[in-house]
């Protein structure tokens, strides 16, 4: 099981149990820190298999996702979920797929499935330019909301 899914598993898990609200975080590593029940924080995410990330993102649902920090590659594609929100700080690192398959219809799938997890216009730039390169195209959380009308701002003091 990867690390995506553990970590699936591990919200899955912390549902079923009650979390009063002085308690500890259900879990926590360098890279992860999931609250509650229903809250996920991000503040160093480097990406991964683009798989593994849609398939953690279906099985988040309505989970709420905070991204406070470094969020690279496949972490992007939280972007797209319903209950997430972007501190201004943040920084986003978006490029291209990477594939043993380096066919260009095959990197253009993983492009398109990457870039179905982003709102729109990020979406969009994604399929036009950014994920064309194996370039990293940095945007800070800031950048990214004016970007995003409609997308929550949060802080490290939690969601405004």
């Amino acid at each position: 099981m990867s690390a995506r899914m553990t970590l699936a598993a591990l919200v899955v898990a912390a549902a079923t149990c009650p979390v009063a609200a002085d308690d500890d975080p259900v879990f926590k590593n360098s890279d992860w820190v999931i609250e509650t029940a229903t809250s996920l924080t991000i503040m160093s995410d480097g990406g991964g298999n683009i798989d593994d990330y849609a398939d953690l993102i279906a099985d988040l649902g309505r989970t709420e996702v905070r991204i406070l920090g470094s969020c690279k590659s496949s972490c992007t594609m939280f972007l797209g979920m319903p209950n997430v929100c972007v501190s201004p700080d943040a920084v986003f690192g978006f490029h291209g797929p990477r594939s043993g398959d380096q066919s260009i219809r095959y990197l253009l799938s993983l492009v398109d499935k990457i870039a179905s997890h982003h709102p729109e216009p990020i979406a969009e730039k994604f399929r036009s330019d950014w994920g064309l390169t194996r370039d990293f195209t940095w945007l800070t959380g800031a950048e990214v909301l004016a970007m995003v009308p409609g997308l929550k701002t949060c802080g490290t003091e939690g969601q405004r």
